[in-house]
Order: structure tokens, then sequence, then C-alpha cells
């Protein structure tokens, strides 16, 4: 007796691409968030934005790195863009405790002081910060994280910023 063979499995589509923070936001959606410090200051980015964080990363120097590129680091047979976004964020130099693996086509890793937590984030959550600080479209506020504030960061733009956007 012969085994039928199976019925193929349905293609699924690719999910739909995931909107603008501030739009998120604006919508009121609760969004869930990376806590991490960079340049001794705290900041939440979108978990969507992020593939994977790594421990106290080794660089590696990268022929005709300039600017804001630190080097490279390897992972998974791939050697990543590393760049430390304080200068852009008007913080001090990361130490590099550990790295953000950015999600998208084109992963940049962002060198930072360390990852805190997962924390989800609801509109209801962000305080406004001064008008200097949002007129670069990077920082969309603020949100208690323990005993301080955290910013919230707007991953896209900082990569424009640095010149790294994929």
């Amino acid at each position: 007796m012969a085994v039928p063979d199976p019925e193929p499995l349905p293609v699924l589509p690719p999910p739909p691409p995931l909107l603008p923070l501030r739009v998120r936001l604006a919508r009121g959606e609760t969004v869930p968030m990376l806590l991490f410090a960079a340049g001794g200051e705290a900041f939440v980015t979108p978990l969507s934005d992020v593939r994977e964080a790594v421990d106290a990363p080794v660089l590696h120097p990268l022929p005709g790195a300039s600017g804001a590129g630190l080097g490279g680091l390897a992972l998974r047979g791939d050697v990543l863009p590393v760049t430390d976004p304080g200068a852009v964020l008007g913080v001090g130099p990361a130490l590099g405790g550990a790295a953000l693996v950015t999600a998208g086509a084109h992963p940049l890793v962002l060198l930072v002081d360390d990852v805190l937590d997962a924390v989800a984030v609801s509109p209801g959550d962000v305080r406004p910060l001064p008008g200097a600080l949002t007129a670069d479209g990077l920082l969309l506020g603020a949100v208690p994280a323990g005993p301080r504030l955290a910013a919230v960061l707007d991953l896209p733009p900082l990569l424009a910023a640095l010149d790294l956007s994929r």
C-alpha cells in the first residue's frame, strides 16, 4: 500500500513591516523595548529593531574604517561594522561591555556599556523631553527606568545620523 504524498504546507506571506516607533506610540500601542546603557546614560529602543545582544565583543580593525566606525565584529561567519553611537547621542563613548546587533537586511553593531532589561513601554509612560533634545528626531521622550529616566531612542534615525542607514 502506497503512502499518499503529504499535502504541501501553505506558504505564509512575510509579516508586514513594523510601523515607525513614533506612529506605534501615537496609536496607543504598548511596545516591547530593550533597556541599555551607552555613554553612562540609559536608553530604550524597540526590541524589534535589535537582532541580538552580545556580551563584551571583540573588535577587529577594518581597512578604511573612519568616522564613527570602530572596526568589525565577527559573528556567525559575517564581519559586521561596529560603531559607537555616543557622539551622535550627545553622551560619552561606550565602555564596550556589550553590543547590540541591529535587525534588518544590513545589520550593524552598536557598541554600548551594558544591556539591562526588556521592558514594555506604553504611550502613557513616555514623558516629553526639552525641545532641543527632540529636534534631531532621535529621541522621542523619556520613560521611568528604575530610579532614573531612560531616553526613548528611535533606532532608524540614529543609523541615518551615523550615515550607516540600511
